[in-house]
């Protein structure tokens, strides 16, 4: 059935939309920017609202500008590792720190990174072509501009471009192989974007393209490493990917969509005070300056979330390595499909089209959109689970949507909380529904190969979560809480009480103290569990894992 309501702003989208094509001038840090938050790009690029001093901005710079001083006027096989201390401390900024001893703590980082890349390059047999190279690139209707760090040449006479970063958490080549994630803009996007700009600037296909984390570490030491992929194949598609995410994040600056999208991060943002999305947490919190998760954690707290605490359950050492020791989690197939149905499922409850009930082949089309092809084993692999996702999105729509559907209220929303003595929780819902006799549903989507027990439902800490979180932070009561297991095309329900709440509470407070006592004692075990078979760590319980509970990933 069409909505007639619907056809006048349609026709009016499309002439708006032929109206906004034309120049417009972006960078990979506006690109960025929007994808976070479109009202951060406002306040940042449109109302050029001053942005506050960061430390690790001005370290960042720093260590930038330091790599090109020193290759601009040293050779790095006959320098001295004094020659790069002099240059790195002619190029020490130091506006932004709190204090004396923040100051000198990012410095000695700074020191201890430098004396790694010193040796590194040392031995580095390419030869330095370009430096801070500034580029502007036509990509369909829009102008890029930006600055590639470094351009070298390489001993086969091949071209390599080179971007650093100073941040710890390492993406591996699968990642950054990767096509374009549909709405997550990242680094391979930023590769994409210099390989054009090398192709326009010097008519040089680059043979590598490369991001050097500088801040990469082995058994707490510094090792700089050099992550390096290829374009070579595929460049057409890629293009065309490139072009329609610059074009949908620049038709959103065009038409002024400018509303903000909480997440974990705001509590980081300079215009957190102004934020409209916060203002009630502001003044219930008492929290003008900083979210409460902020705070937590400068003040040494605990911030906790469903995953975060299940995996301490189940094993203290996957904790330890996961949120102490940052140790980067490999892209796992069942990460990457599961993360691909959300999103298609995000955007397909998110319709606000012409019809009552948006076709199959529009949440078919959402499926591919947002396929993540990273993670797999091969290319048989994720034919599998490809095709295994196709069937569970036909069944699911024939199942569940064909006859009723109901655009979602909440669309994987944002909540962070006190809970407990002095912890914070956060998390993402789903989805919610308001139905026609008032009641709310929410709903969690299972790609899982096991369909668990009404038991295992109505125990299940997640849930208990998203019902207390729904009260406490949007105000309402969800009357049914249910999971999708789309392996099995089969919705199960639960429901929570307060007295639920109560046990949740009662729970957090107990974890709070074993995660304290845990880390004051640096003692985080090993624990066999079921998720053994598919964890990154080297552990000697693995093999016992598989035996009880099988090799099948989970």
């Amino acid at each position: 059935m069409i909505r007639f309501e619907k056809i006048i702003p349609l026709i009016g989208k499309f002439i708006s939309d032929l109206l906004l094509r034309g120049s417009v001038r972006l960078s990979y840090s506006k690109i960025s920017t929007y994808s976070q938050c479109p009202l951060k790009y406002k306040y940042q690029y449109i109302e050029k609202r001053p942005t506050k001093p960061s430390p690790y901005l001005d370290f960042g710079s720093t260590i930038h500008n330091t790599l090109r001083d020193y290759h601009s006027n040293f050779d790095p096989k006959k320098a001295s590792l004094e020659d790069l201390m002099v240059v790195y401390q002619r190029n020490w900024i130091s506006t932004a720190y709190k204090d004396k001893e923040e100051e000198e703590r990012f410095r000695e980082q700074g020191r201890r990174i430098l004396e790694a890349y010193y040796e590194k390059a040392k031995a580095d047999p390419n030869q330095v072509l370009y430096l801070e190279e500034f580029f502007k690139v036509k990509i369909g209707d829009y102008e890029l501009v930006g600055k590639i760090d470094r351009v070298d040449r390489l001993p086969d006479g091949g071209w390599e471009i080179i971007d650093y970063k100073t941040a710890r958490r390492i993406k591996d080549e699968s990642e950054l192989e990767s096509p374009l994630h549909p709405t997550e803009v990242q680094e391979t996007l930023q590769l994409d974007i210099y390989y054009i700009a090398c192709q326009e600037n010097w008519r040089r296909a680059p043979k590598k393209l490369s991001i050097y984390y500088l801040a990469a570490q082995e058994n707490g030491q510094y090792r700089p490493r050099k992550v390096s992929v290829s374009r070579s194949g595929g460049e057409a598609q890629r293009i065309k990917a490139l072009k329609r995410a610059i074009h949908n994040i620049a038709q959103g600056i065009r038409k002024e969509d400018f509303l903000p999208k909480r997440g974990v991060l705001c509590g980081w943002c300079d215009f957190y005070s102004l934020c409209a999305a916060w203002e009630e947490q502001r003044e219930r919190y008492k929290a003008p300056e900083a979210t409460i998760f902020r705070k937590a954690r400068e003040e040494g707290r605990l911030g906790l979330s469903y995953s975060k605490m299940s995996m301490f359950q189940r094993c203290p050492a996957q904790y330890q390595a996961t949120y102490i020791d940052k140790v980067p989690t490999k892209p796992k197939p069942f990460f990457s499909f599961g993360s691909t149905i959300h999103a298609a499922f995000e955007e397909f409850y998110n319709y606000d089209g012409i019809f009552t009930i948006p076709s199959l082949r529009y949440l078919l089309e959402l499926y591919n959109k947002h396929w993540i092809p990273i993670g797999y084993r091969d290319k048989k692999e994720q034919e599998k689970y490809y095709q295994d996702g196709l069937k569970m999105m036909k069944d699911y729509y024939q199942q569940f949507v064909k006859k009723d559907f109901k655009r979602a209220i909440y669309l994987e929303e944002y909540f962070e909380l006190p809970i407990g003595r002095d912890s914070v929780m956060i998390g993402y819902m789903d989805r919610v529904d308001k139905h026609s006799d008032g009641t709310y549903e929410l709903f969690d989507y299972k790609t899982e190969p096991r369909l668990a027990t009404q038991e295992d439902l109505d125990n299940d800490l997640q849930f208990t979560i998203y019902y207390w979180a729904a009260k406490e932070s949007l105000g309402i009561t969800l009357d049914k809480l249910s999971f999708f297991y789309l392996r099995f095309n089969e919705k199960l329900l639960t429901t929570r009480s307060q007295a639920d709440v109560g046990r949740l509470i009662a729970t957090v407070e107990e974890l709070e103290e074993e995660i304290k006592r845990a880390h004051q004692n640096r003692d985080f075990p090993r624990k066999i569990n079921k998720y053994c078979v598919s964890c990154d760590l080297e552990c000697p319980l693995k093999e016992e894992a598989i035996e009880k509970y099988g090799g099948l990933e989970v």
